[in-house]
């Protein structure tokens, strides 16, 4: 799946997660999107919070800003299958679902007996994001027609929420760098 016609829209597990190694599945870490269709859109949010003050001798509460959440974005991801056979489907459409679903739950290491928060991704969509962040929510819809005897779908449709989480930089807004640079924060 790296032959992607969307070289800027891709999925992939942040290399510098410490339990990489820890990471299994079909297609490694990254998943390519070789299909957009964006007829929906896709969400772009974060909202600040504020606290109500009563001040003696106001008339209404004073609203005071108390911070932002993370941003979240959302969108559907389609998969459908391109050519024929049951190695397609699963290469196409099965396991690409599977390994964004996968991305919302735990690692468990087997030698250790312990497990992992869920990756930390990277997430980039053109210019306009390229952002750290982890899968919050991630539910899959497999469509028809299924092949008879295997039951394989030769459609996928992932509704998946990002939030972006960040190490150092607090700053939510949109520099006009990461816009056009489409370099990560």
């Amino acid at each position: 799946m790296t032959d992607s016609p969307f070289p800027n829209f891709y999925v992939r597990i942040d290399p510098t997660w410490p339990y990489r190694y820890l990471w299994d599945h079909p297609l490694g870490e990254q998943v390519n999107f070789t299909y957009v269709a964006f007829g929906e859109g896709f969400q772009d949010a974060s909202q600040p919070t504020y606290a109500d003050t009563d001040v003696i001798g106001r008339g209404e509460l004073y609203k005071h800003f108390m911070g932002t959440s993370n941003k979240e974005l959302s969108f559907t991801a389609n998969f459908r299958v391109q050519n024929t056979g049951n190695s397609a489907l699963r290469d196409e459409v099965l396991y690409p679902a599977r390994w964004l679903d996968k991305c919302k739950h735990p690692v468990y290491d087997n030698s250790s007996e312990l497990s992992y928060a869920p990756p930390p991704l990277l997430l980039r969509i053109g210019s306009m994001f390229h952002v750290r962040c982890i899968l919050t929510s991630a539910s899959i819809r497999w469509t028809e027609p299924f092949e008879p005897g295997s039951l394989l779908p030769h459609g996928a449709d992932v509704d998946l929420t990002f939030t972006v989480v960040r190490r150092l930089n607090l700053d939510l807004g949109y520099r006009s760098e990461s816009v056009t640079t489409g370099t990560w924060r």
